[in-house]
């Protein structure tokens, strides 16, 4: 049995879509376990009013974050697997037969990930970086590159899950990267696979990332720290790369390609044991060659195919981007 867990707070229109993108799977061995982490725009009558016997809600009185709303809904959750969704987002139809699909072929993964479109009520959306094939390793290269499974994307063992300590409860920005750090410290296996299981909705409510840079540093420092003595010179190039990524991020979105191109070259030398793993090398090699396009055609131009590429995309809107309607309720 999957599990999904959706931890919710005062965004009733958008879990009613999350709901019922979770009850429209055509995989029927699984659960909805939904928390309303103390609400008060009616999400819990909603919830109090649903009939279907695969619905299960809890209600925590005082507002406590999603990480201990997580951590109540998978103390709570009888699957094997667990999957957690935020309430702002859906599952593509088919996604959870298809995640335990391959979990079922690689019994030995600690997780399987699938792929994720981002999309906005004004049409547009994209694919985020993600591979076209299935790949199976050991991840705490990439987690620690910052390419991290995402909730909503993953199915992972519950067992698993609860004896890395679950979710820490002292975060509620950035708490899978501190997760997903804990769970491959073992040098465990995750496999990737490229069908798009999760639609991650863009919106004026999210919760920014900002705030705990020094958090996010120290986290990878520590892990690095914490890495078999074997594996810890890699672990300090990729620790350092990752930094680079970062900057040349900063400078490719003001649009100093330069500079941009020097920093991901830079974090590609820095770290070559990256270009063997998919999504680093999609990263950095889809950096470098952006930035580079940028140097060629400038900023003018640059933003003008880009601007033509979303429209090409937006025109894709309606196979993408349908949401469900809850079956049996309003």
């Amino acid at each position: 049995m999957i599990s999904v867990i959706i931890p919710t707070r005062n965004r009733l229109a958008f879990l009613k879509e999350s709901v019922a993108s979770v009850l429209a799977q055509d995989y029927r061995d699984r659960e909805v376990v939904v928390i309303d982490d103390a609400s008060d725009d009616g999400t819990w009558e909603w919830l109090s009013s649903l009939l279907d016997p695969g619905v299960r809600v809890l209600r925590m009185e005082q507002h406590g974050e999603r990480s201990a709303a997580r951590n109540l809904g998978l103390n709570h959750a009888q699957g094997n697997y667990v999957l957690f969704l935020d309430d702002d987002d859906l599952l593509a139809p088919g996604a959870l037969s298809y995640l335990q699909r391959n979990a079922e072929k690689c019994p030995e993964a600690l997780a399987v990930v699938g792929a994720r479109i981002s999309f906005d009520d004004r049409g547009n959306w994209y694919r985020p970086t993600h591979p076209r094939w299935t790949v199976k390793g050991r991840a705490w290269r990439d987690v620690l590159f910052g390419c991290i499974p995402l909730q909503g994307q993953t199915i992972m063992r519950k067992s698993e899950l609860l004896a890395a300590g679950a979710w820490n409860e002292g975060w509620s920005v950035a708490e899978d990267h501190e997760l997903w750090l804990r769970l491959t410290a073992a040098n465990r296996e995750v496999v990737i696979c490229p069908r798009v299981v999760r639609k991650m909705r863009i919106h004026p409510g999210q919760t920014p990332l900002v705030g705990r840079f020094r958090d996010y540093v120290n986290l990878r420092r520590d892990f690095v720290l914490r890495l078999p003595s074997e594996l810890q010179s890699s672990g300090r190039r990729i620790f350092r790369a990752q930094r680079m990524t970062s900057i040349a991020g900063k400078y490719e979105a003001r649009g100093r390609y330069r500079n941009a191109a020097s920093f991901y070259l830079q974090a590609t030398v820095r770290a070559p044991e990256l270009l063997t793993s998919p999504q680093p090398a999609m990263v950095l090699l889809g950096g470098l060659f952006r930035a580079t396009v940028g140097i060629v055609l400038g900023k003018g131009l640059l933003t003008a195919a880009q601007k033509v590429k979303g429209l090409a995309r937006a025109s894709l809107k309606p196979r993408l981007v349908a949401r469900p309607e809850l079956p049996g309720h309003e």
